[in-house]
């Protein structure tokens, strides 16, 4: 196992798990992620409480300014009591509280505007002269999401499913006008008169007559967006559709392009999108699976590595309509990294970029990127393949992880297939200036669960990959905490089931032949070009029917895969993500890990692909994960946590064929959701 192990170190308590800032024993550590390091407050380590010593010589140093600050304050607010002004944050008529100066919670209302994406088939597109199926879907969250009112049955017993007719009929918990305004009481709070916020995860930064919707670097079609139009669209110009509440939407990807989600009113608030690839033929097999990130000003990103024949791809998709510039900074098992040339990329408005990481960072080993933008938010996520000489290990698209906090969760990966060898590999990073001490626990269906090798350090300004061979049965998740604030994520690899080639009949060898991956593997034997010509292949009765081959079939090496999930932060406002049609997906099914920390109820929305919706309760005890069946026909689903406590997601999809298994996960993101108010109300005399 790699990294330094300590079985019994003093843990630092759990930060605050409403905000994501680190709170450690030896001091409060607020971490954002857009430094390099936190800001600690000396404090007492038992109880916790700044030095007396320390707070009493601060007082007498400034108390003099502060005298003279607070008399400044008293003679502008008297002033504007006495001419009149401006109160900021007053919301209430006859003299009400104004959030925050008497310590109460900021109001807030839903989002009115969100951007996200999705990034395009870039593990398959790294093997010239290959193809893949690849699907991006999206919906907006049904009336049901949006007013928080599950459609529970009259009498219904916890973890019973509950089903509603699909969007317009009798008994649905959707309704929406043909014009695509919904009505509810609720209609209000997602359209407020409130500025916008400046949550990045709810900005389009879109002026009023340039929508980054209709802007591509393709000319625009006839049927470019109009500003306020919400859309799922990829970023070549090639496809669009409208979005609608409850009703999933998809396009296909066939090109190097992004699949740009865009919601405005109430169509903001828990919209959400996915990605699913599929590669069936040698040289570009494998599964892989993305939820739409919202667009951020800083993320951060693990996955990838630097063994030969992996080759990994930063995507950098640009929803708005100013050009964004990017720097991106990784870190590795030797420390920081050195990045080639301008570590700077140009993303152009309503576009992408992408950049090969080995080119950007040569040599990094267990790599951790922070992605930072200026002039606005970018969507950023890790597009990976695997191909070890000539055997497939695998395809996977890498989310974003939670920012560097001392208190995460790793949703489970999916279970080994059976009869074949697989890992999981945590990988830690540290990026601030202070060796981290994580703590690793198992959370399985039967509570918390002690790994042997528990304690992890790892080094300043590094990373470390920690093999856990000894992991409980069944779907584990991990809960990380740590004296410092870390970034995590966790990988699943599983071995082929043997290195021999194998025999592939029939249209599979046809298939394999025709892209190359028989004759690249080992062993290989097909007939000249003179043995495979029409007339050698086809009966003499019209040439529609294949006669029997003369020449070997194609040979080639059982396949591996990979799969990854990003460490997150429970949460109790809607995480979610949209599975397209899994169809491609050989032998497919589909799973949905529910993890919590702390007990508390988890109510599970399903949509299918003409809107019918099913949900259900699922009771979630102290640090357990709860593994639930996905239905086939379900395109979408919402996790809300139903009470204090948050819940932790993901989903996984697998699939098997001659060659091997197709696996894939995704972390369920946070989805677009609430911002605060901010008013500025005149105070008459």
């Amino acid at each position: 196992m790699s990294g330094e192990h300590d079985e019994d170190l003093p843990m630092a308590p759990a930060d605050d798990g409403a905000t994501g800032q680190g709170l450690t024993k030896h001091g409060t550590t607020f971490y954002d992620g857009t430094t390099d390091e936190g800001t600690t407050v000396t404090a007492d380590p038992v109880t916790g409480q700044g030095s007396r010593s320390r707070r009493t010589a601060v007082l007498r140093r400034g108390w003099r300014p502060a005298l003279a600050v607070a008399a400044a304050a008293a003679l502008v607010w008297g002033l504007g009591a006495a001419q009149g002004g401006a109160r900021l944050g007053d919301r209430g008529a006859g003299g009400g509280d104004p959030a925050g100066v008497t310590g109460g919670p900021p109001e807030q209302a839903l989002v009115e505007s969100a951007a996200m994406a999705c990034p395009g088939p870039e593990p398959f597109l790294a093997q010239d002269g290959t193809t893949a199926e690849v699907r991006a879907l999206a919906v907006g969250a049904p009336r049901s999401v949006l007013d928080a009112v599950p459609p529970r049955l009259e009498g219904a017993a916890t973890d019973d499913a509950a089903t509603t007719g699909r969007p317009g009929t009798a008994g649905s918990a959707t309704s929406s006008s043909p014009g695509g305004e919904s009505g509810g009481e609720n209609d209000a709070a997602a359209r407020t008169d409130a500025p916008p916020s400046d949550d990045a995860a709810a900005r389009t930064d879109a002026p009023p007559s340039d929508g980054a919707a209709a802007r591509t670097d393709a000319p625009p079609s006839d049927g470019a967006a109009a500003p306020g139009v919400s859309l799922l669209r990829t970023t070549d110009g090639a496809a669009q559709e409208d979005l609608e509440h409850g009703i999933p939407v998809e396009v296909t990807l066939q090109d190097a392009a992004s699949a740009v989600v865009t919601a405005h009113a109430d169509l903001a608030p828990a919209v959400l999108g996915g990605l699913l690839g599929v590669g069936t033929a040698p040289g570009a097999r494998g599964a892989a699976l993305a939820a739409c990130a919202p667009q951020a000003e800083t993320v951060w990103l693990v996955g990838g590595d630097d063994a030969p024949g992996r080759t990994e791809q930063l995507v950098l998709t640009n929803p708005g309509t100013d050009t964004v510039t990017v720097e991106v900074s990784v870190w590795g098992g030797d420390g920081p990294v050195a990045t080639t040339g301008s570590s700077a990329v140009v993303v152009p408005a309503g576009g992408r970029s992408v950049e090969v990481l080995d080119a950007l960072a040569p040599g990094a080993t267990a790599p951790v990127l922070r992605v930072r933008a200026s002039g606005g938010p970018v969507v950023a996520q890790l597009a990976e393949y695997y191909r070890d000489g000539t055997t497939d290990r695998g395809a996977e698209l890498v989310s974003p992880a939670a920012v560097p906090s001392t208190d995460l969760v790793v949703p489970a990966l999916p279970p080994v297939p059976e009869g074949l060898a697989g890992q999981v590999v945590l990988r830690l990073a540290a990026p601030g200036t202070a060796e981290a001490v994580v703590d690793v626990t198992a959370l399985t269906v039967d509570g918390a669960q002690r790994l042997a090798d528990r304690v992890t350090r790892v080094p300043a300004g590094s990373t470390v990959d920690v093999v856990l061979d000894e992991l409980p049965e069944g779907a584990v998740a991990l809960r990380l905490r740590s004296d410092e604030p870390v970034v995590a994520g966790a990988r699943l690899e599983v071995l082929p089931v043997d290195d021999e080639p194998v025999v592939l009949p029939g249209d599979a060898g046809d298939e394999a032949v025709r892209t190359g991956g028989g004759k690249n593997a080992r062993d290989a034997d097909t007939t000249d070009d003179a043995d495979r010509t029409d007339d050698a292949d086809r009966t003499d009765g019209g040439g529609a029917e294949r006669a029997p081959r003369d020449q070997a079939e194609p040979l080639v090496r059982p396949a591996g895969e990979t799969a990854w999930v990003a460490a997150t932060l429970p949460s109790t406002s809607p995480t979610g993500i949209a599975l397209p049609e899994r169809a491609a997906v050989p032998d497919g099914s589909a799973q949905l890990a529910l993890t919590a920390v702390d007990g508390t109820t988890a109510w599970v929305t399903w949509v299918d692909a003409e809107g019918a919706e099913t949900a259900r309760w699922v009771d979630l005890a102290n640090d357990t994960t709860v593994v639930l069946p996905v239905p086939e026909d379900a395109r979408a689903v919402w996790v809300v946590g139903a009470g204090p406590a948050g819940v932790v997601s993901a989903l996984h999809v697998a699939g098997a064929d001659e060659l091997g298994p197709y696996l894939a996960a995704a972390t369920l993101p946070q989805l677009p959701w609430m911002r605060h108010l901010t008013d500025v109300r005149p105070v008459l005399p």
